[in-house]
């Protein structure tokens, strides 16, 4: 598939899963032969169903657009984002450091639970973020997927609004 707009979220006009994964695979297959690593957080905002419910889809999505905004300015130059659907979100970030993806996963977790104004209303919404580091945690891009999903799982079960793997725990 090609990059082009047709493979764009129409509500964040972020590549969508199918961009993304493709994306992700040329990705990893570049920073293989080069032994570089590469950064996958899988953000999802937490209890977003609860926002559609209470505030009906158009302002759900206007906050989808908006937290789309702030995980771009807050990554850095040359990171890959996509929204993968509902409410989660993908940054590929090359290196594979589990210190500056903490940093950077802090950074969003901070920035996306800034109060959104929707029509006047302030509404919180908070995060959880997974981390897959390759080649830590995974050696392919199927891999990576999966362990930044799992990840994420395990930080919602933290208690949300978090990140897992925390600094300085090494995860399989």
């Amino acid at each position: 598939m090609n990059d082009s707009a047709s493979a764009l979220d129409r509500i964040t006009w972020l590549p969508d899963r199918e961009l993304f994964e493709g994306r992700l695979s040329r990705a990893v297959a570049l920073a293989q032969p080069s032994r570089s690593g590469l950064t996958l957080l899988y953000i999802d905002l937490d209890r977003f169903d609860d926002v559609n419910e209470l505030f009906g889809r158009e302002r759900a999505d206007r906050i989808l657009r908006e937290a789309a905004v702030r995980i771009s300015r807050d990554c850095p130059h040359g990171a890959t984002l996509a929204r993968l659907g509902g409410d989660d979100f993908a940054a590929l970030v090359k290196g594979g450091d589990l210190d500056k993806a903490a940093k950077l996963a802090r950074g969003l977790l901070h920035r996306c639970s800034e109060p959104y104004i929707v029509d006047c209303v302030s509404v919180v919404v908070t995060a959880s973020i997974g981390i897959g580091l390759l080649p830590l945690h995974a050696h392919d891009a199927a891999g990576l997927m999966r362990s930044a999903e799992r990840a994420l799982y395990r930080a919602k079960l933290s208690g949300r609004n978090c990140m897992y793997p925390p600094p300085g725990l090494f995860v399989f």
